[in-house]
């Protein structure tokens, strides 16, 4: 699922290094290496526009404290448009963040909190035996699941507000992809899974991650051949 909306037709990356740091703990400063991972990632002129125009201060306000955001503030500011579609694409996403500003924080913060869960998991849940281990991964996958069933009711009762192409492409996709038949036979594996670990029936093999593995090889939770 691809959430398009800074470019029509392809992703927003941020450099690996911010990636992975936030956001799950992105109300914390900014850390040294963050910034100066971000910094190499911009244009060559990035650091002396950012003092010579003062623009911590602008990007500072721009993200309100959230890191995550300030990352994603100087990424983006920094990524030039020149195409008058590109930028009429994106002018009509941030009239649609401004009108309603209260819908689209619910949906970053549902985001957030998928990753801040899974995150937390892992640490709660770092045992290194396959028993805890498939534990853990049915765990994060109920988090997920109520995460995509709330982001679903998020766009069905908000997405005829929305008027530009971005928001109604992915409501569009959410109510669609996310729909009860799909729901359903995630709660169903989820059942089925929360079952036979209880139980210790055997009916799942978990393949840990491996990268030396042949090409092919079955990866995470597997049903039993």
């Amino acid at each position: 699922m691809k959430v398009h909306l800074m470019y029509r037709d392809r992703d927003f990356d941020l450099p690996p290094e911010i990636a992975a740091s936030v956001p799950a703990d992105r109300r914390h400063q900014q850390r040294e290496e963050e910034k100066a991972a971000l910094r190499r990632a911009l244009p060559r002129n990035a650091n002396t526009l950012i003092q010579d125009l003062e623009l911590d201060r602008l990007l500072g306000a721009m993200a309100a404290g959230d890191r995550f955001l300030l990352a994603v503030a100087e990424t983006a500011m920094f990524s030039s448009l020149t195409d008058p579609q590109e930028i009429t694409y994106r002018q009509r996403v941030l009239a649609d963040c401004l009108a309603h500003p209260a819908v689209v924080r619910q949906i970053y913060d549902l985001a957030v909190e998928a990753v801040v869960a899974e995150r937390q998991h892992l640490r709660l849940w770092s045992r290194s035996s396959a028993d805890w281990a498939v534990r853990r991964s049915i765990e994060v996958l109920r988090l997920f699941a109520d995460v995509l069933k709330r982001l679903r009711r998020i766009a069905e009762d908000h997405a005829a507000a929305f008027d530009s192409e971005a928001f109604v492409a992915l409501f569009s996709m959410l109510t669609s992809e996310l729909d009860d038949a799909y729901l359903a036979r995630v709660d169903a594996h989820l059942r089925e899974l929360r079952e036979g670990a209880a139980r210790q029936t055997g009916a799942f093999v978990l393949y840990l991650p491996d990268r030396g593995a042949r090409p092919g090889r079955p990866a995470g939770l597997v049903r039993s051949p």
